[in-house]
């Protein structure tokens, strides 16, 4: 796949954040990202997150940040 010059957002949970990684320039994102020539690469996981907004607070707000807040901020 050609994606060389593009730029390209990640947005996940801690397979994102690379939870229980040894080595971060293997995951998947920075893989794609070197074979496949992109020019810039935003990455946001975290850990614990989900995809839709709480009514009520977790016992750690890290984990309330939800995918849909945090997808509003990727330029």
């Amino acid at each position: 796949m050609e994606l060389k010059g593009i730029k390209m957002a990640v947005l996940g949970d801690s397979i994102t954040e690379g939870h229980g990684v040894a080595d971060k320039n293997n995951l998947y994102f920075n893989i794609v990202a070197r074979e496949c020539g992109v020019h810039e690469l935003y990455v946001d996981g975290i850990s614990g997150t989900r995809f839709a907004r709480q009514k009520s607070a977790s016992e750690k707000l890290r984990h309330d940040i939800d995918f849909l807040s945090r997808i509003e901020k990727i330029d």
